[in-house]
């Protein structure tokens, strides 16, 4: 009922204004701050601007929008305040239905006509935010323009997101709507490269699976089905495509079922809390206790690690079956593998690249693959460009020298790890202000570094950021760094794929006079020991 008296009311709102309309469907905009609040459309007219929106969330979770919302015309300098709402009320807590999803309208005054781009603001400072807003047709030049047709078989899908395989949804992210079952997007970029399809609801949970296409230059269709649990991605358009549906079809028809058995094991062993160890347990407990300290979370995350690495969470009879489990994931990484290299492909080429993201220093037989296959085959291609930096950096361990890099301070004077690091023990820190772990490390480290500092001891900051330093600038500020902090800006450097995090937020090295790496990730009490044992 709340859909059809939106659509009354935009059918309204439309017959009131002139013959001189545009629509503008699924605006492209350069930054976002919310996954919560999506702008689908966006309706001109010289009497009104009507915005055609959605609110997403877990279902029972509330969405609000506050009533100082408006639009800037980033050429007129303007500001629009919001003049009605239909939908929804505004300041009102709005709960979301199983769906995970609202729709609404908010109507404007109409835009001065220099305005070609807007801002999207919600009222306080900390509000939604949706900049850079296109008010063109295609206002991005790009090489490549990809037409999604899609349908899905899940009635509670409200909408996908869509990001490029590899990179972290923070402020750049597209949601797209679903309408019974079906879903459209144009899609456009430079290099035919793999993007991921995520159901929104899922996305939300924080546990999801990720569907896969190559955006090429053609119109694809995608037809997203369910067998069981596992949703099945099935492609035409694009030859790109043909390969990678031919490569899911295998992979589904040879291991859909692989992990059944294990997974079976594991949940039984779980119910009858033979599972995890004491020590694993009462870590999560503690963990999950809302009057833990971001500091003592912190150490405990440590610990989990360690553990982990020393497979201590398991009971030995968990262990023997987390030992098939793995030995099943082999099999299938190297399958991957070989289909990688008899399918000389981009599709191929993204398959290296994924397992690499994912595979931290354990890349051998991937580089030897890239080397055997794809050195020296599309050269400029971004995934060629990745596996070559992976494939030429070395491992990153204990024992190993760090590898050096480039990258601007805040002033855009460039610097080097090796110029920075010369002759002193280092810490080198590689945060963004996105991650609440990261940034609680390194506040531990604060007093370490004033204590030491005169003693030969220095941290080299490296903040991951997106588009612009604003927020990294706000959290060096808010949590008081002393030390030196670069900036690598939408991976430019590819700092994260050299040190191989390139699918982490960040991580600290702990590097000796000589330049040769300590410690991995270590704890703020295990770089004061070394300190004190060796300054």
């Amino acid at each position: 009922m709340k859909t059809l008296l939106i659509s009354l009311a935009l059918a309204s709102l439309t017959a009131n204004a002139s013959a001189e309309t545009k629509l503008i469907d699924q605006p492209r905009y350069s930054e976002k701050n919310t996954m919560s609040f999506n702008i689908n459309s966006i309706l001109l007219s010289d009497t009104a601007t009507i915005i055609n929106g959605s609110f997403y969330s877990r279902p029972n979770y509330w969405v609000a929008l506050d009533k100082g919302t408006k639009i800037i015309g980033q050429q007129s300098g303007r500001e629009y305040p919001v003049l009605a709402s239909y939908g929804y009320t505004l300041g009102e807590e709005c709960y979301m239905p199983e769906s995970g999803s609202v729709p609404l309208v908010l109507k404007f005054a109409p835009l001065e006509a220099n305005d070609s781009i807007i801002n999207f603001a919600e009222g306080s400072e900390n509000g939604f935010k949706i900049s850079g807003i296109q008010l063109g047709q295609n206002p991005i030049k790009s090489k490549i323009h990809c037409h999604i047709s899609g349908t899905t078989d899940d009635a509670n899908c409200s909408n996908f997101i869509l990001k490029k395989e590899g990179e972290m949804p923070i402020s750049m992210f597209v949601v797209i709507p679903v309408n019974n079952g079906k879903f459209h997007y144009d899609l456009y970029c430079d290099w035919p490269e793999t993007y991921n399809l995520i159901d929104g609801n899922e996305y939300r949970q924080s546990a999801f699976h990720s569907l896969d296409f190559i955006a090429e230059n053609n119109d694809i269709d995608i037809a997203v089905t369910h067998d069981g649990e596992q949703p099945k991605i099935d492609i035409k358009g694009g030859e790109m495509n043909e390969i990678l549906n031919d490569y899911n079809n295998k992979r589904h028809t040879l291991f859909a079922n692989a992990f059944d058995s294990t997974n079976a094991l594991m949940d039984s062993l779980f119910n009858e809390n033979k599972l995890f160890t004491d020590e694993y347990m009462e870590l999560m407990n503690q963990l999950s206790r809302d009057d833990t300290t971001p500091e003592m979370r912190n150490a405990l995350y440590h610990k989990r690690d360690s553990l982990e690495n020393i497979k201590k969470q398991y009971t030995p009879e968990g262990n023997a079956i987390n030992d098939q489990a793995f030995a099943i994931s082999d099999n299938i990484r190297k399958w991957k593998i070989d289909y990688a290299k008899t399918h000389k492909s981009i599709p191929g080429l993204s398959i290296l690249k994924s397992l690499a993201i994912y595979s931290g220093n354990k890349i051998d037989d991937i580089v030897e693959a890239y080397n055997e296959c794809y050195a020296g085959w599309e050269p400029e291609h971004p995934y060629s460009l990745e596996l070559a930096t992976i494939a030429s950096a070395g491992s990153i361990n204990p024992g190993t020298h760090f590898i050096d890099f480039s990258a601007p301070d805040l002033n855009g004077k460039e610097m080097t790890l090796s110029s920075l690091a010369k002759g002193k023990v280092t810490l080198l820190d590689l945060w963004a202000s996105w991650c609440g772990p990261c940034r609680v490390n390194s506040k531990q480290i604060i007093p370490l570094y004033e204590a030491y500092k005169d003693k030969g001891f220095t941290v080299v900051g490296v903040a991951r950021e997106e588009n612009n330093t604003e927020d990294m600038e706000k959290a060096i500020a808010k949590d008081g760094y002393p030390w030196i902090n670069l900036v690598e800006l939408n991976d430019k450097n590819q700092i994260w794929t050299k040190y191989r995090i390139s699918n982490a937020a960040g991580g600290t090295y702990l590097i000796d006079a000589n330049g040769i790496i300590v410690a991995v990730n270590p704890t703020p009490d295990k770089v004061a020991k070394y300190l004190k044992e060796n300054l």
